[in-house]
């Protein structure tokens, strides 16, 4: 296992949830088919292992039913390390996030 790889740092059952959650509120409608995102109400309960406060849920791929979602932050590998700006205006305007919060997640600066 790579030692830069995102691992949750929450329960299976919990991540479960979190999917279902981040599937039916706005951020979907937006991201929906390449991708679902959700962002940590308590940050001091981070998704991931390193610190990570955001999460990614791509679709099935290669004929699999199941969705496949890992934590996400400033430094997670690979290129996509934050929310799209449509998704983070949609937490900031309904209050899920701060306009501080919202800068940093913009930047990449979690």
């Amino acid at each position: 296992m790579s030692s830069t790889k995102s691992i949750w740092a929450i329960t299976e059952d919990d991540e479960c949830h979190l999917f279902c959650d981040a599937e039916v509120r706005e951020a979907v409608a937006v991201a929906i088919p390449a991708q679902v995102w959700a962002v940590a109400s308590n940050i001091a309960r981070p998704f991931g292992r390193n610190g990570e406060v955001l999460a990614r849920f791509i679709p099935p791929q290669s004929g699999s039913t199941d969705w496949h979602g890992h934590p996400v932050g400033a430094g997670s590998p690979g290129s996509i390390k934050t929310a799209p700006s449509v998704v983070i205006k949609i937490w900031q305007d309904n209050n899920v996030i701060s306009r501080a919060f919202a800068k940093k997640l913009r930047k990449q600066a979690l």
